[in-house]
């Protein structure tokens, strides 16, 4: 993370969160763990088909394929939406939408 999160902001330009009141941490260890978190759920999913049993239910929580998909067209749609001053566009991913 950076230390100073204003620092990139162009000269003249106001940093729309310049008055928050949020302490930004320098060092990894004020992070969460989502990543890590998303590892060892696929790892307890992958392990238990090894084993033939049933995962943890809260291990078959992890993001699938088709949510990174709707994620990355999710933000296509939104700078698509940026380009067209601000015009609504359909942020489906074109394999999902029905006419």
């Amino acid at each position: 993370l950076v230390e100073n999160p204003s620092a990139g902001w162009p000269s003249g330009s106001s940093n729309p969160r310049e008055n928050d009141e949020v302490e930004y941490p320098v060092d990894s260890s004020h992070n969460p763990l989502a990543f890590a978190n998303i590892y060892a759920d696929l790892a307890e999913v992958v392990l238990a088909q090894k084993e033939s049993r049933d995962p943890d239910p809260v291990a078959s929580l992890y993001p699938s394929a088709e949510d990174g998909l709707r994620s990355i067209a999710a933000i296509y749609a939104a700078v698509n939406s940026a380009g067209r001053q601000g015009a609504w566009v359909d942020a489906r991913p074109p394999m999902f939408r029905f006419s």
